[in-house]
């Protein structure tokens, strides 16, 4: 009995010690999270965002490059209503919603990645992005250019339209005939 009460007595300090560490991690995490967010850091996401809004004739997709475009933006500033109509996320798992067939319907697009490089006015927004195993690949475009490649059997090569700070660029992808 002697014995099970010191193992009732140690499992209860464990779980102390356990719950204390991930309190304490969790605090110190949400802290150094908040204390080195300055939205400085993130203009250069508005100054991509100002550039597709003026050229609204334009369909712009942007990959995880530019996951933190909310980031941009104070927290008590709404977003203008047509700021981001142009802008368009590109994934490998894309959400069908009304905006979606929206972006579509209104720049004539069937096939996005397709419309990269058949459509004149279909740009992608990349850059350094965060991939497997949380390294930094900026060589996305490339990724891009051998998908296209490889899936539709077709030689394109980009070019890039503008370039911004933290290494986002706009590419217009062609065919190569």
């Amino acid at each position: 009995k002697e014995q099970e009460e010191r193992k009732n007595k140690l499992l209860q300090w464990m779980f102390l010690v356990v719950f204390l560490m991930i309190t304490i991690v969790a605090y110190f995490g949400s802290v150094a999270n908040a204390s080195f967010y300055h939205q400085k850091n993130y203009s250069y996401i508005r100054e991509v965002t100002q550039y597709t809004k003026e050229h609204p004739e334009n369909a712009y997709v942007y990959t995880t490059a530019l996951n933190d475009i909310y980031l941009s933006y104070p927290v008590y500033e709404r977003i203008g209503a047509g700021d981001l109509a142009n802008f368009r996320k590109l994934s490998d798992w894309d959400i069908y919603d009304r905006e979606y067939y929206e972006f579509k319907d209104r720049y004539h697009l069937t096939n996005i990645m397709k419309d990269l490089y058949e459509k004149d006015n279909v740009y992608v927004v990349t850059g350094r992005v965060r991939c497997r195993d949380n390294k930094i690949d900026s060589e996305n475009i490339e990724a891009m250019k051998t998908y296209i490649e490889e899936h539709y059997h077709k030689k394109v090569n980009y070019r890039i339209v503008k370039e911004f700070k933290n290494d986002i660029k706009v590419y217009q992808l062609y065919e190569i005939k």
